[in-house]
């Protein structure tokens, strides 16, 4: 029997997952969850992707720590203007990112 947390943090609060679940058996690596952590934030990953990152997430002490340095950065430069930031700045980072692809 799973024990529903209550931690605001925890990733599966809301979720309906349940730890127990047969199709959570096949985890997610550290480094599978860096991959789609930002797809987990976004709220794209499908349900059975989803359900196996929070389940690593709130079981990796690291991988835990990551995803809320994660948010705590998205969160500090969401609080950030156009006007914070240089013009010289902004311009060099869209030259440097023009032609990445995924």
């Amino acid at each position: 029997m799973t024990i529903p947390s209550d931690d605001p943090f925890d990733p599966t609060v809301g979720k309906g997952f349940d730890a127990a679940d047969d199709n959570l058996a096949d985890d997610l690596s550290c480094e599978e969850l860096v991959e789609l952590v930002t797809d987990y934030i976004d709220g794209v990953l499908d349900r059975d992707t989803e359900a196996r990152f929070a389940l690593h997430a709130t079981s990796c002490p690291g991988c835990e720590i990551y995803l809320q340095q994660f948010r705590d950065t998205i969160a500090a430069i969401g609080t950030l203007g156009r006007e914070a930031l240089d013009p010289q700045v902004r311009d060099d980072l869209l030259g440097a990112f023009r032609g990445w692809r995924r």
